[in-house]
């Protein structure tokens, strides 16, 4: 198959993952399954020690038509692993793929279309009913609708609870195995920050991000500076950016940039 048909090349997963990840990627071949191919990504499971699950997104990454994620403990560290080269080259020596991607481009297309043409009460209707079997769904949903309405007090009793580490402690810290669904739990908390930034609250998110990075040094015994958790992915993730033009947030000094809000029109405070 033609190297731009799935948008990179052999070369560029070579690059991605270093020659020895990528050699020992090629005999993990046989390892791959469950291959779903998306417009903009694929996921698939390699069984080897572990059964893990890979996601290449296609048509991004820094100078690359392709980026990985896996949930092997080396992927988590987020290097392209072994994992990623496995599905990359599987994707590579499918000759289906273009056709794959042209029908899910299609398929989410058709569903855009349909769901356009409901009304607004079926639309209600939809969305209960999926988040009556989708649990991590209401949950988002029911914080939106909180940040919507400015409950402040349900938002920080919800995005602390997310963002506790200790219900995925079983030694006394997350494992890999734990660390994607806690990952989830820190994003919806993320979502909700930015909700309630996005509603004209910036200095309630900024102080609610404040008291959640000193709950966390609480319970894990670290410096409750913001310093102290630069560099961890879950804390990147609570940064707020605010949305409306001319709002500016309160400033917080000695925070590293990773931590700034950054404002529309009012730069990074």
């Amino acid at each position: 198959m033609a190297p731009n048909a799935a948008g990179f090349s052999e070369d560029e997963l070579r690059t991605l993952a270093g020659a020895r990840s990528f050699e020992r990627g090629v005999g993990y071949l046989d390892a791959v399954s469950g291959l779903e191919v998306g417009d903009s990504a694929v996921i698939a499971r390699v069984h080897g020690s572990d059964i893990y699950e890979v996601e290449l997104t296609l048509g991004e990454g820094t100078g690359t038509g392709v980026s990985g994620w896996c949930d092997c403990p080396h992927g988590q560290e987020g290097n392209f692993c072994k994992h990623c080269v496995a599905v990359g080259l599987t994707v590579l020596r499918q000759a289906a793929i273009p056709r794959q991607r042209a029908a899910a481009r299609a398929r989410a297309s058709g569903l855009e279309a349909w769901l356009a043409q409901l009304s607004r009460d079926e639309l209600v209707a939809l969305v209960q009913e999926q988040a009556a079997r989708d649990r991590e769904l209401r949950r988002r949903l029911e914080l939106r609708a909180a940040a919507a309405h400015s409950d402040v007090d349900t938002l920080r009793e919800r995005v602390l609870a997310l963002v506790d580490p200790r219900p995925f402690e079983r030694f006394g810290y997350v494992e890999y195995a734990d660390a994607r669904g806690y990952a989830r739990q820190v994003d919806e908390a993320a979502d909700a920050l930015r909700a309630l930034t996005a509603g004209g609250q910036a200095a309630q998110a900024a102080a609610l991000a404040e008291e959640t990075i000193r709950k966390l040094g609480e319970r894990t015994g670290r410096s409750t500076t913001p310093t102290a958790w630069s560099g961890r992915p879950p804390m990147r993730w609570l940064t707020p950016t605010c949305r409306r033009a001319g709002e500016r947030a309160p400033t917080r000094s000695g925070w590293p940039s990773g931590w700034s809000l950054t404002c529309s029109g009012t730069g990074t405070t």
